[in-house]
């Protein structure tokens, strides 16, 4: 357990390469203990940390591992919150098919858990789709409801990236007043 804290805590840390590290021994023992839930944690901060370094591939497999874990012991939190980490694997990859099956499947537990970071993660996420599709109005609509809730959760890198992508939308449409 305490290596999988320290692995989570190496990630807020912005230490990827070492979280991974020391996550990857917590989840061989862990796995290895037959302690599936927090062998499912494990393979979610892995995800993470993945998706920190632009390793996409990765970030999608142990994200799927830690779903299919999240879901068989009903942790439905979690859950979501690795929904939102492969979500955002899958729009940095192009792959809107397959985030639009994670929007639809983590939209209505996030508003259930109340969890304000990851609705603005997955309102931003969802404001990605709609650009791709070429909905303006509905890709504006989420990225202001993003950004509120960024603003809410105070997280405001988060929000100030989502209104630098939001004046870079306006810009590109024409739509500057």
């Amino acid at each position: 357990m305490l290596l999988l804290d320290y692995a989570s805590v190496l990630n807020h840390l912005n230490e990827s390469d070492l979280s991974i590290e020391q996550n990857k021994k917590a989840g061989k023992l862990l796995k290895d203990l037959g302690d599936d839930r927090l062998f499912g944690i494990s393979c979610a901060v892995l995800s993470n940390s993945y998706l920190t370094n632009r390793d996409f591939t990765r970030c999608i497999k142990y994200g799927e591992k830690s779903v299919d874990i999240f879901r068989k012991l009903d942790m439905i939190s979690y859950l979501a919150k690795a929904l939102s980490i492969m979500g955002d694997a899958f729009c940095r990859t192009g792959d809107y098919k397959n985030l639009r099956i994670i929007i639809e499947e983590a939209d209505p537990i996030i508003k259930e858990f109340d969890d304000i970071f990851i609705q603005a993660k997955i309102s931003y996420l969802k404001a990605q789709y709609y650009l791709n599709k070429n909905d303006f109005n509905l890709a504006i609509s989420n990225i202001d409801q993003s950004i509120e809730l960024f603003n809410l959760a105070e997280h405001s890198r988060f929000e100030t990236q989502v209104l630098i992508d939001k004046l870079n939308i306006i810009i590109e449409c024409g739509n500057i007043d």
